[in-house]
């Protein structure tokens, strides 16, 4: 069975991680260098060591239209942070965009939408959803599950 760990990028995403033992979930680490916050490397390091994944399905970051060039960049830059410590951990990664998973597993952009949709399909993790706050738990979970119903 594949070890799945489902990531939703950003300072606000998350982790997930989907093993025969069940769905683990942890809040994207991040620490504050001087007034910016990034996401922590060797955290996420640690995390990776402790959960073994087989493969990461990550969200395609992409920036919305209304966005600034200072948000578009951190977006960016912390995806691709993301993406160079999956590849340097050696971990396979795969990145899904957000349309993508959303219509396959049949839920709206809207963040209650996904956490409803979480608490639906890991009824054993209900409470890890519960809040408006843990949509980054629930799109970590959702990715986890897209890949696995998905035919792999």
């Amino acid at each position: 069975m594949d070890r799945v760990i489902g990531i939703d990028a950003g300072l606000n995403g998350a982790l997930a991680f989907l093993s025969e033992d069940g769905l683990l979930v942890e809040r994207m680490p991040v620490i504050s260098i001087g007034k910016k916050k990034r996401i922590d490397l060797n955290a996420l390091e640690g995390i990776m060591l402790l959960w073994q994944p087989s493969i990461a399905i990550i969200e395609e970051a992409q920036v919305m239209p209304n966005q600034g060039s200072v948000s578009g960049f951190t977006i960016g830059f912390n995806y691709s942070s993301l993406i160079t410590a999956l590849y340097m951990m050696r971990i396979p990664t795969e990145e899904v965009r957000p349309t993508a998973w959303k219509k396959a597993l049949r839920v709206s952009a809207n963040k209650d939408d996904c956490r409803y949709r979480a608490q639906q399909l890991f009824p054993n993790n209900a409470s890890d959803f519960s809040k408006k706050s843990d949509d980054g738990l629930a799109e970590a979970a959702l990715l986890t599950y897209y890949y696995k119903t998905r035919g792999n």
